[in-house]
């Protein structure tokens, strides 16, 4: 009897025990959902962004112009001096951060920058970073300030609420939730007494006690002004547009970017990049840097780096004959080298072209004007072509496609930088369906680009943007396969193995890796998150990439039978977020390799259409490889033996070099060199293996290159 009793009693004991742990580890998340459920508001509605007429009013002066990216907070001053129709009582100024998108002269509209890195203003506490006050000397005048605080946290949970009541089958009123974050924050300045005369200034303090908070990157930022001066709330974007720009610190590094190849006798420009130790181009350099080359380049003594040239400076040098050559620049005064990458001296009839056919502007989710990356990829980084393809949609459903307006805006820009024989552009856009995975389509010389959002139908599948785009001169890159969650769960689907139109794959972007499972650098944006709020952070997203089976690797589509060509991409929005407190991009943009005898939309998109292309993680490492004496990329009948034969140079020192193969037993590796300096000559002669692909790869510490495939007929 008392053996029974005792066990009933720790029994009950241990339940006791299993029922409380249990109320602590669920109560806490059943109260906070529905403290959700019963106290966020949805959002219901949003003020309609639009394009309109700038209003020539008054005058707008931002102070500093200029701060140092990835530096501490600092003070920021917005003057407003108030133009001739005066604001009268009940009438406002809003300050409006984001940027303009300018359509034309008269077509004018504000536009989100998400994740710029720029402070969120606060009100709540004036000895903390970003607080905002607002003054005037104006006698008589009582103004009224309205800010929302924790203005896009709020939002976002107010999204979120939306999405829930959708999810449960609530009637909402459309809305464009992009709308929505960029009025909230706007701060609202209303004249409450008295009235605002023409020359009478308002004083925004942005920061005025521990200073505004400044992005981790090189970006802009406007501080655009609305006035409604009769308090109609009838409010107009004022002409004058003040910005701030993030650039880099303390010059640390000297990059010096020259062409791959270069024929005897010709002239070629070389670029020199100043850069501070984070990487970021910086504009505190100015003077004139040594130069010297070895092998057979002949390089002028010295160039010089103005002030007004954005921390860069190109100049002139001959190619007096064959052989690999580098060019190096120095500055003696800082004690500051830098060396070019490889310049491969031949005469042929080809040459190695860079740039990046996956960027992303102000008219999706990218937070700088459409026009301003053509300029940074031409000037500033010394590439030979690129596209701007922004999404279809934004990134957070329910708002619609690119507008005509938009789309039209895309091209026109696209087109006005396209400069052949200097600079070549590609139309296109991004169709980015969250579920079945993003792609960017590319349109050719001559051909008329059309606008396929997933959101219509028609062109719902991958299947159906094929199908719609069949018989045009365009190519579909499948991007980023390996990214599990976008905003849900993403099953990524490469589409008709067959089809003309898929030629390339994007193997690497500053997404990360999607080569195969366990690859380096994997698919990922919040693993340096800090803290509480990165342990959270990475408990809900989970794993970014996807999983051992998944199908979703470049790897498993090239053993499908896929014929992709491999290159590497930025998918660059220019965010300014630190990677260290929210989520962020972890990793240096990629770019492509195009092997084509001249710098033309023809030349061009033929070398990309037979996939005679190559991908790295950012460095220009010299990559070429043929079969049986054809480059990669082609499509060819074996009657023995493949031959494969191949030049690797690298920017420093080579790590690994290596032939992966496929055949029916898997995936291996045929071929490899480790180390040996910084070239690799590669000829081997493969066993018998039927039609089977083989990729190639280089590591050139702490940079990657992929050439490939070479898929036997």
């Amino acid at each position: 009897m008392t053996a029974r009793i005792r066990e009933t009693n720790w029994l009950r004991t241990t339940l006791w025990i299993a029922a409380i742990a249990a109320a602590l580890v669920l109560l806490p998340p059943m109260a906070l959902f529905l403290v959700f459920v019963l106290l966020v508001p949805p959002l219901r509605k949003a003020e309609k962004k639009r394009a309109d007429p700038p209003y020539e009013g008054g005058a707008v002066e931002v102070s500093p112009s200029s701060v140092t990216a990835g530096g501490g907070p600092v003070p920021v001053r917005i003057s407003y001096r108030v133009g001739p129709d005066g604001i009268r009582e009940g009438g406002a100024i809003r300050l409006c951060p984001g940027k303009v998108l300018r359509f034309g002269p008269d077509r004018w509209r504000l536009c989100l920058q998400w994740s710029n890195g720029w402070g969120r203003l606060q009100r709540r506490h004036p000895e903390r970073e970003d607080y905002l006050d607002v003054s005037t000397a104006a006698d008589g005048v009582v103004l009224r300030v309205s800010l929302l605080e924790r203005a896009v946290d709020r939002t976002l949970f107010r999204w979120l609420k939306r999405k829930f009541l959708q999810k449960m089958r609530f009637p909402l009123k459309h809305i464009d939730p992009e709308d929505a974050f960029l009025e909230c924050q706007k701060v609202t300045v209303s004249v409450a007494e008295g009235e605002l005369v023409p020359g009478d200034v308002l004083d925004f303090e942005l920061g005025s006690g521990a200073g505004f908070v400044v992005p981790h990157s090189a970006i802009s930022t406007d501080f655009a002004i609305e006035v409604d001066p009769g308090g109609r709330d009838e409010f107009r974007l004022e002409a004058m547009v003040p910005s701030l720009r993030a650039t880099g610190g303390e010059p640390a590094t000297i990059e010096v970017v020259a062409p791959s190849v270069a024929a005897p006798g010709e002239m070629i420009k070389v670029l020199v990049r100043c850069l501070d130790e984070r990487g970021v181009l910086t504009q505190g350099f100015t003077g004139s840097l040594l130069l010297s080359s070895s092998g057979n380049v002949q390089v002028p003594a010295s160039v010089v780096v103005s002030e007004s040239g954005e921390g860069v400076a190109w100049f002139q040098a001959a190619v007096t004959g064959p052989g690999v050559s580098y060019v190096t620049a120095i500055d003696r005064k800082r004690g500051l080298e830098g060396e070019s990458n490889p310049i491969v001296c031949a005469g042929r009839p080809d040459r190695l072209f860079w740039g990046d056919v996956h960027t992303h502007s102000l008219v999706s989710d990218g937070t700088q004007e459409p026009w301003y990356y053509y300029h940074r990829a031409k000037d500033l980084l010394g590439w030979e072509f690129t596209s701007v393809v922004d999404h279809d949609i934004w990134s957070l459903g329910e708002e619609q496609a690119r507008s005509p307006e938009e789309f039209e805006l895309m091209m026109r820009v696209n087109e006005e930088n396209n400069l052949p024989g200097e600079f070549v552009t590609f139309p296109g856009f991004e169709w980015t369906q969250h579920y079945l995975g993003h792609r960017h389509v590319l349109f050719g010389p001559g051909e008329k680009p059309v606008f396929l959002p997933h959101t219509d139908p028609l062109y719902a599948t991958p299947g159906l943007l094929l199908e719609a785009l069949a018989g045009q001169k365009a190519l579909v890159v499948p991007h980023h396969p390996a990214w599990r969650t976008h905003f849900g769960e993403m099953y990524f689907d490469f589409g008709p193995r067959e089809s003309p139109l898929q030629r390339l794959v994007e193997v690497y972007s500053r997404h990360g890796n999607s080569e195969f499972y366990g690859c380096p650098r994997p698919i990922g944006h919040v693993i340096l998150m800090e803290g509480l709020k990165g342990k959270i952070t990475r408990a809900v997203m989970g794993t970014e990439y996807a999983g051992p089976r998944s199908g979703s690797y470049v790897r498993d589509a090239l053993a499908a039978g896929y014929r992709f060509g491999l290159i590497a991409g930025s998918d660059e929005h220019l965010v300014g977020v630190d990677p260290r407190k929210n989520p962020g991009l972890l990793y240096s943009g990629g770019i492509t390799g195009i092997f084509a005898g001249a710098v033309t939309r023809e030349a061009l998109w033929e070398a990309l259409s037979s996939r005679r292309v190559c991908g790295t993680t950012g460095a220009r490492i010299f990559m070429e490889f043929h079969t049986d004496g054809h480059p990669h990329g082609s499509e060819i009948e074996a009657d023995g033996p493949p031959r494969i034969t191949g030049h690797v140079i690298g920017t420093s020192d080579l790590e690994l070099v290596e032939l992966v193969k496929f055949d029916s037993g898997g995936y291996s590796t045929p071929w490899q060199r480790d180390g040996g300096g910084r070239e690799a000559i590669v000829d081997f002669t493969a066993g018998p293996s039927g039609r089977t692909p083989s990729t190639t790869f280089a590591w050139s510490s702490p940079t990657a290159t992929w050439a490939g495939p070479v898929p036997p007929g």
